[in-house]
This record gives C-alpha cells, sequence and structure tokens, in this order.
C-alpha cells in the first residue's frame, strides 16, 4: 500500500528509541505497526536510523531502491518514498542506507522531513530510531506524540539509557 496523498489532519506520531543498540526497538516498533495496520489503522513506519537503516529487513525487503536518501538528496517527496510493506495498510519509508550520519542531515533539513511526516497519509507513523543520544535522534524522538525506549536487563543498556 503506498499512500501518497496528503493527509488533511496530522496523523499521531510514536517514536521508538533508547540508547542502545540491538535492544529489540526495530523488532517493537514492527510489531506495533502490524498490529494496528490488522486493525484498519493506516500506518506508515519510518526508519530513522540514518547511521545504519535495517527495519526493512524486518518485514522481509531485500535491496530497497528508494529511501530518506533521495528526499534529502534528490529532493524526492516524501510520500513517493513510501513503499508497499507487504501488510495490508501498512507503508514503509526505508531510512538512509550507509549514506548519512546521525549528524548528517541540516537544521533546514530535519525541519522540512519533520513537516512532511506529519502531512503524510496515515492514522499513525511510528517512527524507528537510531541507538545512541545524537542531536538529531533527541529532536525526532521528541517529535512525538507518544515517545517509547526499549531497554534491556544489561549495565551498559541502563546506563546509555540515562544518556539518552
Amino acid at each position: 500500500m503506498v499512500m501518497k496523498a496528503i493527509n488533511e489532519r496530522s496523523p499521531e506520531i510514536w517514536t521508538i528509541g533508547g540508547g542502545k543498540g540491538g535492544t529489540g526497538k526495530s523488532f517493537v516498533l514492527s510489531s506495533v505497526g502490524i498490529c494496528l495496520a490488522l486493525q484498519g489503522k493506516r500506518v506508515i513506519l519510518i526508519d530513522a536510523d540514518l547511521g545504519g537503516a535495517n527495519l526493512h529487513t524486518f518485514l522481509g525487503i531485500n535491496k530497497p531502491g528508494i529511501s530518506l536518501t533521495d528526499f534529502f538528496e534528490k529532493k524526492v517527496p516524501l510520500p513517493d518514498l513510501v513503499v508497499d510493506s507487504g501488510i495490508k495498510n501498512m507503508g514503509l519509508l526505508i531510512g538512509a542506507i550507509h549514506s548519512l550520519s546521525p549528524d548528517g542531515i541540516k537544521y533546514t533539513q530535519k525541519l522540512k522531513l519533520f513537516r512532511h511526516i506529519k502531512q503524510l497519509n496515515a492514522d499513525y507513523v511510528l517512527i524507528d530510531l537510531g541507538a545512541g543520544a545524537h542531536f538529531n535522534t533527541i529532536d525526532t524522538f521528541l517529535l512525538a506524540d507518544k515517545m517509547l525506549v526499549v531497554i534491556i536487563p544489561e549495565i551498559i543498556a541502563i546506563e546509555n539509557l540515562y544518556f539518552f
């Protein structure tokens, strides 16, 4: 399901983050997205891990042809980058693949991205963040109506969450 129209009202935005990688953020986000989509809600998942996007892998999508890189570098409209996830009512906006660092987008680019996210034609936009407390990661986390963190019972994960 590729959703290209502009929404008349803003979608509810949820972000999921945490201080450490490998805690299950992408798994939790994709599971929540699937549950909402199966309830008939229009959902767009966004992989905002600019350093190592891999949410597409959880959905069985190999070698994505388009990504957030196209929004930043080629000026492709954000709705045109939403691909079919293979699950009814759920689209996926694939993160930048090996081309941007978490701190690699400009302030004006970030504001433009946030504005376009709020205009996506969906009931819910779920944003998967990369690990760490980079300023762009934290700004994206705070964009949300609902913010979730995932942590595992390891000292390093707990310590990293304090910095998040």
